[in-house]
């Protein structure tokens, strides 16, 4: 089963107390992997790659490497989390109040999942 799929038909309660639904589409998760996979295969060092509901964070050492995090595509930056997101093109529309949450805060309201890259090994 896909990562996205089992939380299909799952509920969320917003900061509104609103109650919101997730329905599973394949073409986000297909998005959602193509984009990890392209971060992953950057193989850089001292990043964390984060799937957090329908946006990807990355967080650790990126300032040496923001350039080729740029580089995958439809990178932004968040200052006050002071991280790069995507966030899926089915959200294009969706613009998020800063809540003041942390990223685990919001891993454990959404669901998450790390992936990690390998490291580039360096030649002696």
């Amino acid at each position: 089963m896909a990562a996205l799929e089992r939380l299909h038909k799952s509920e969320t309660i917003g900061d509104d107390n609103k109650t919101r639904t997730y329905y599973y589409n394949s073409n986000t998760e297909l998005e959602l992997m193509e984009k990890i996979d392209a971060l992953l295969k950057l193989r850089l060092a001292n990043v964390e790659i984060d799937l957090i509901g329908l946006y990807i964070w990355v967080t650790g050492d990126t300032r040496p490497v923001k350039d080729q995090i740029k580089s995958v595509g439809d990178m932004g930056w968040n200052s006050k989390r002071g991280c790069w997101f995507y966030k899926a093109k089915c959200l294009a529309n969706y613009k998020p109040r800063y809540s003041g949450k942390s990223l685990n805060d919001l891993a454990n309201k959404y669901g998450s999942r790390r992936y990690n890259a390998p490291t580039q090994e360096k030649l002696s």
